[in-house]
């Protein structure tokens, strides 16, 4: 028998029966004012609501089968059902929250029967509209709701007390139940929904969400955090939409475009200062190379001076690789981070095809590109001092000898020398000799000039 078959039958009863009261938590005492039939006291007996009659004649017809009716003032007895999962009958809201697992899931159906207080009788099947509802028993449909929202957004459930756990900016823990004082003013559950549920924006409304309900309940241990939610919700409804609003206002797309261009600005000068390192290395590989070429001895082979020049070229190769390394190293760091500049302004809101992306950080990338390429060329370059000396040292051409002039000194005996080729004397150098004499008056020192 379905729940709305069996609340159906409950209710038929009820308006039979006019003395009704609880004999403790499950079972219900219904005294008839007119007859009721026997097959509808074993529909509701098959669905759960274990009916018995206190007249014997009346429970032998029952347990037999037999058609008939249970006369007026009959008092009848019903085991009601106090299951969530399925059906629960009970006094009022208070009587329902102090069920287990009541405050945490909605019942697939209950029924509030109202025995001790002016209450009418009310049906509750989940789905149904509850626009018709009493005013607390819609507050415990919004709680029910709200706890169902934080569930969902719980980054740890903890199966043994139900607690919920969120690492938003501090650790917060959530424990399950509330009381129906509870519920004196509306939950506003709907606002807080349409914000979760929002598709635009929603990692950003995560994160907000997270964020507001860490601060909103900051001061709240875990046992009486639901409860600051619901009396507060409205509060935390306006955190919410207030948080939205003011990350729309940081990240405008004009604020999202300043933030750009000076992101891209920071990066610019970084990659400046790399590419200016770069060419100050640079004019240093002609000074390095003409320093070892011109001091080199052509042709000469491994001397002292040869190896020194070679030794110091090949440092200087060596020295040059490695700060090629860690050029390098740099500016694929810098890419990097250029990349994900990007891919964040990206994820903000920014347009790809927005100018400062599509121009200023394209630039930063090419120039970047170009940059790597010139310092790998650079790093061969470094290298050609080396090669053009041990080139020099191993197959240059010797210079020729210089002859050496000698002039003996004055009194020595000169030895005659072979015959050589006579030279003409328009191209031998004249030499002048001056040679002092003893000074005497009138006299001044007198000079010749002998060809060589």
């Amino acid at each position: 028998m379905e729940s709305k078959n069996v609340i159906a039958g409950l209710r038929q009863l009820w308006a039979a029966s006019e003395s009704r009261c609880w004999n403790g938590q499950t079972t219900l005492n219904v005294v008839l004012t007119r007859p009721v039939a026997f097959e509808l006291l074993r529909d509701l007996s098959a669905a759960d609501l274990i009916a018995t009659c206190d007249d014997p004649a009346v429970q032998r017809a029952l347990d037999t089968n037999r058609s008939g009716e249970a006369a007026a003032r009959a008092n009848i007895t019903l085991h009601v059902p106090r299951t969530v999962d399925r059906l629960v009958v009970a006094e009022d809201l208070k009587d329902l929250l102090s069920l287990p697992r009541a405050q945490t899931q909605e019942p697939a159906a209950y029924v509030l029967v109202a025995t001790r207080s002016n209450g009418a009788f009310f049906e509750h099947t989940c789905g149904d509209d509850l626009t018709a509802a009493p005013p607390d028993v819609r507050r415990y449909h919004d709680a029910i709701r709200l706890w169902r929202i934080l569930e969902q957004r719980a980054q740890h459930h903890d199966s043994a007390t139900g607690s919920l756990l969120f690492f938003g900016i501090r650790r917060t823990e959530v424990s399950p139940g509330f009381s129906i004082a509870d519920l004196t003013d509306d939950v506003s559950t709907q606002q807080i929904e349409d914000f979760v549920n929002n598709e635009d924006g929603k990692a950003t409304r995560a994160e907000i969400f997270a964020s507001a309900l860490s601060e909103f309940l900051r001061d709240h241990g875990a046992a009486t955090c639901f409860t600051a939610l619901l009396r507060g919700s409205s509060r935390f409804a306006r955190r919410l939409n207030e948080g939205l609003a003011i990350y729309l206002a940081e990240h405008s797309p004009e604020k999202l475009a300043e933030e750009a261009k000076t992101a891209g600005l920071g990066l610019s000068e970084k990659l400046e200062k790399i590419i200016s390192g770069l060419e100050t290395k640079s004019l240093s590989i002609p000074v390095a190379l003409l320093l070892a070429v011109k001091d080199v001895e052509q042709g000469g082979g491994f001397t002292a001076i040869n190896a020194v020049i070679v030794a110091a070229a090949l440092t200087y190769g060596a020295t040059m690789t490695l700060v090629d390394q860690s050029q390098r190293a740099l500016l694929s760091l810098l890419k990097t981070t250029i990349a994900a500049t990007e891919k964040d302004l990206m994820s903000k809101g920014l347009s790809e095809t927005n100018p400062v992306l599509k121009t200023t950080y394209q630039t930063l990338k090419n120039r970047g590109a170009a940059a790597t390429k010139g310092s790998l060329l650079m790093c061969f370059a470094s290298w050609t001092p080396l090669v053009c000396v041990i080139t020099a040292v191993v197959f240059g051409t010797p210079k020729p000898t210089a002859p050496v002039l000698s002039v003996a000194p004055i009194g020595a005996t000169v030895k005659p020398q072979p015959a050589q080729t006579p030279v003409p004397q328009d191209s031998l150098p004249v030499i002048r000799l001056v040679i002092p004499t003893a000074p005497h008056s009138g006299s001044e020192p007198q000079s010749t000039a002998t060809p060589h």
